[in-house]
């Protein structure tokens, strides 16, 4: 596969990463959890395994800010590394304008639209995001361990 389609996906899955973390993030805080035993006890696996989080939330928020910290270093860090390449040397105010416009917009669609969003349905946009959730913390559970120490 060629190194720009890598980086490119790369950067989706980030982008993916980030929207789903916040907005785990923001709606876990208002879930109903009594629903979300009762189904985890009627043998839904998606309620088991937001259950299973719920029961270890230290763990859970730590896997979030580890995530959503990585993913977001990596998309904006992708992106300033881009205006640097695409203007030249001479327009740095330019850059750093469109920076700040770049930031505000990914913080608002990335971080913001989110939290909004799964706290406006928390039950069924936790659940829906259960397994995906549970992949992400797989892959980072390295990281966290080494944070979680600290």
């Amino acid at each position: 596969m060629e190194t720009g389609l890598l980086n490119y996906i790369l950067l989706a899955l980030c982008f993916g990463a980030s929207f789903l973390l916040s907005g785990m993030e923001a709606g876990v805080f208002a879930l109903n959890r009594l629903r979300i035993r009762r189904l985890a006890r009627g043998r839904k696996p998606s309620a088991q395994m937001l259950n299973g989080f719920l029961e270890k939330p230290e763990k859970f928020l730590w896997t979030i800010l580890v995530g959503n910290t990585l993913a977001n270093f990596i998309i904006l860090g992708w992106i300033l590394a881009k205006l640097h390449e695409w203007f030249p040397v001479g327009q740095r105010i330019l850059v750093v304008t469109l920076f700040a416009a770049i930031v505000f917009l990914f913080y608002t669609f990335f971080d913001l639209l989110p939290k909004m969003l799964f706290r406006a349905h928390p039950n069924s946009l936790c659940l829906s995001s259960a397994r995906v959730f549970r992949i992400v913390n797989l892959l980072l559970s390295p990281l966290v361990l080494i944070v979680e120490d600290l």
